[in-house]
Formats: structure tokens, sequence, C-alpha cells
């Protein structure tokens, strides 16, 4: 194999949901215990995905694309059952104890309200940048 098919193989496909044709991969998984510093870039690459509401296909580009990382298969099966289970966990955890979900619900109000002020005082500040007080 030449040394350039070795370390960058790109990936073609005409059936991409958002991303380019053409994914550049450094490096093929077939199970989450192969990843080591990428395992937790990858699952929250999975949850983006997830929340965008790609296909299984379409979340394996996804990661492909943000992380340079084709997850096969049998590794996007294994993210889906660890997500599934930490879902069930939370779900446990909120409906046995009352307190941690009002204290869930506190906390996401909180940040929200602190990002309102946040914004707020970007947008009244005299020394913001008129496009970016627009932004904001």
């Amino acid at each position: 194999m030449a040394f350039s098919n070795i370390f960058s193989h790109i990936y073609n496909d005409s059936d991409s949901e958002t991303f380019d044709n053409k994914i550049i991969i450094l490096k093929k998984v077939k199970s989450l215990r192969q990843l080591r510093a990428e395992k937790e870039l990858v699952k929250l690459c999975y949850k983006e995905a997830i929340i965008e509401r790609f296909t299984l296909k379409g979340i394996q580009k996804y990661i492909a694309s943000k992380t340079k990382i084709w997850i096969e298969w049998s590794c996007l099966e294994q993210l889906k059952k660890t997500e599934e289970q930490e879902n069930r966990e939370w779900f446990y955890h909120m409906a046995h104890d009352n307190f941690a979900y009002v204290g869930a619900y506190r906390k996401c109000i909180d940040e929200i309200a602190q990002y309102k002020k946040e914004v707020w005082s970007l947008v009244l500040n005299s020394k913001t940048d008129y496009s970016f007080r627009i932004q904001a």
C-alpha cells in the first residue's frame, strides 16, 4: 500500500445527508475499545448527530466528518446501546429522586437565565461591535 493510502482514505458516497461527498478517514474502528483519547469525542459526536436526527448511515458520516474516524456498524451499534443504557439510568434516577429532577430542572433554568444576562450585557455594551450586537 502506498504511504498516502495508509494514512488517509477518502470516503466517497453519493448518499450523504449534509456532508461533502468526500470525507478523509485516518482510522477505522470496529469497537469502542480501540479508541482511547478519541472515545469521548466520538460519543459527543454521536449525541450531536442524534440531536440532528441523522439516520445511522448519517451518524456514521457525521462522526467521520468531525473526527476523521470511520466507525464500523458493530461500533455504531455499541454506541447506540451505550446511549440507550445511559438514558435508562438517567430516567431511573430522575423517576426515583424528585429532588434530582427539581435540581436538574433548576440548573437548566439558571443556565438559561445566565446566558440571557450575558447576551444582554453584550448588546448593551457600547464597546461591542454593531454587527456582533445584532447577532447577539
